[in-house]
């Protein structure tokens, strides 16, 4: 008799996620970029090698970069291959639109920022089950090569630039940091990191936080004109999250497929596109305490200088 409603059971899974599950993936999660490699020096000589000059450059590395979609479209298809369950990748749009969507619970599997997922979890009830592992989201602060500042501590009471106040890497993540040093800035507010970039190397600001990612996505130029003068701690990362809607059987199906990811090179290959370094492991809704522990309505006030 078990084993007869363990088959029904089974068949009616099957049955509701007859239709491909559609996956969404935030407009807050980064672009790829082009990497950069260490490489020897063709024009080092003898005389630079005592020096210790120059010994290595860096290039840009020959594998081509894709875009976002396509990154995640290797995903999907992986995970269909390796799971059976056919998957459905929702076209990007506007943060705005996408969180609209959400909240009507348009999307069958979601990866959400960090604060969207506290947010959605609440309604219409998305469930986090993968998460990336060992890897938290941390931010940067970074100043001009020929900045004074030796601490973020002399921070105190300066211009510091953010992307938008919705940003949770770039903007939210840094804010909250330097909120606990209780450490005071004058905040100015820009539409990307790249602006917040431009506004340290013009001198607007004597600071700018951004994502990790952002930086390393800017022109190695850029790159080069700044250096960093603090790393905030880490905050639980973005989540996988499913519809209530979705069974358990296919939510297991689909953890298995993407915890296994890193065992092989094609699966480490996709998984760097998307800023996963250490593969994914399995999450439950009480990972992101953290994130809820942030009180935006007092973090969105003006800091004390």
């Amino acid at each position: 008799m078990r084993f007869l409603v363990v088959l029904m059971t089974l068949s009616l899974s099957i049955a509701v996620n007859a239709k491909p599950l559609k996956l969404a993936i935030s407009p807050a999660f980064p672009e790829p970029f082009d990497r950069y490699e260490e490489v020897p020096n063709p024009n080092a000589t003898k005389f630079d090698n005592i020096k210790n000059k120059r010994q290595h450059i860096m290039v840009l590395a020959k594998n081509s970069t894709p875009s976002r979609y396509a990154a995640w479209q290797a995903l999907v298809e992986h995970l269909q291959k390796k799971s059976g369950i056919e998957i459905e990748l929702q076209p990007f749009a506007s943060r705005l639109a996408f969180e609209l969507a959400v909240n009507k619970g348009e999307f069958d599997l979601v990866y959400l920022d960090p604060m969207q997922f506290v947010t959605f979890k609440r309604h219409p009830g998305y469930n986090a089950f993968v998460k990336r592992t060992a890897q938290p989201i941390r931010s940067m602060i970074v100043v001009r090569n020929d900045h004074a500042a030796e601490n973020v501590k002399q921070l105190q009471g300066l211009r510091i630039a953010f992307p938008s106040p919705l940003d949770f890497g770039g903007s939210i993540v840094p804010r909250e940091s330097l909120k606990r040093l209780e450490i005071g800035y004058q905040a100015v507010f820009k539409a990307s990191s790249s602006e917040v970039l431009q506004a340290v190397l013009a001198g607007e600001v004597e600071a700018g936080a951004t994502r990790i990612e952002d930086f390393k996505g800017e022109d190695l130029s850029t790159q080069q004109k700044l250096r960093t003068l603090w790393n905030t701690p880490g905050f639980t990362p973005f989540a996988l999250a499913a519809h209530p809607r979705v069974s358990f059987f296919t939510i297991n199906r689909l953890q298995r497929a993407l915890v296994t990811m890193d065992n092989s090179e094609q699966g480490r290959a996709i998984l760097a596109d998307i800023f996963v370094e250490n593969g994914f492991e399995t999450a439950g809704n009480g990972d992101w305490h953290d994130v809820e522990a942030i009180d935006l309505e007092s973090l969105n006030q003006a800091p004390s200088q």
